[in-house]
């Protein structure tokens, strides 16, 4: 007799639990995009804390409909080309796999994040590492995906070297107008 409330309780305990550990529950669904399959990004210019770059780029779009937020664009990863810093040439590389989460729409622009970026910069004297998320909006009338300086949460750490120019913990802005290839359309019913 007490088993179906103990179990009840259990999923109740388990539950909570998980949104305590994951700061939410579960992404909340309702996303539609197409269509499916590969995009990709660019060339375009970038900026990322004061490199200058072009930028490049492919990712995985789920496509179909009542979709979760997270990962709407998955297994993003970018190629970074012709970096220089105040003409001091640099290596910038995309360590790992990022996403594209949707977290709002509204006149066919969709807001978001880009997550899980990892980038190494390398030069002369100075190694260091950008990681964390960058907001971002992309225009289903466009067909572009802006990464915006302003919200990103991209910090750098794991520095060796660089004269003191960059600290762990500095903020890393990141700039860019990203065509999108073949253009995607996006919905949200809440």
């Amino acid at each position: 007799m007490h088993t179906p409330l103990r179990t009840l309780f259990a999923a109740f305990l388990l539950a909570a639990a998980t949104t305590v550990a994951t700061g939410a529950p579960a992404h909340a669904a309702g996303w539609s995009v197409s269509p499916g399959g590969w995009v990709t990004f660019g060339p375009a210019p970038v900026t990322l804390t004061g490199v200058s770059c072009s930028l490049s780029g492919r990712g995985y779009v789920c496509g179909g409909t009542d979709l979760p937020s997270a990962g709407l664009i998955e297994s993003i990863t970018f190629t970074f080309s012709g970096c220089s810093s105040s003409t001091v040439p640099l290596t910038v590389t995309h360590a790992g796999t990022g996403a594209f989460t949707g977290t709002s729409i509204s006149a066919g622009e969709v807001n978001g994040w880009l997550t899980t970026l990892v980038f190494r910069l390398s030069g002369p004297g100075c190694a260091y590492t950008v990681s964390g998320s960058a907001a971002a909006r992309y225009g289903n009338g466009t067909g572009r995906m802006t990464v915006a300086e302003s919200g990103s949460m991209l910090r750098i750490s794991a520095v060796s070297g660089c004269f003191g120019l960059v600290r762990n913990g500095d903020p890393a802005p990141m700039s860019s107008h990203l065509p999108v290839a073949p253009p995607l359309t996006f919905g949200h019913t809440p």
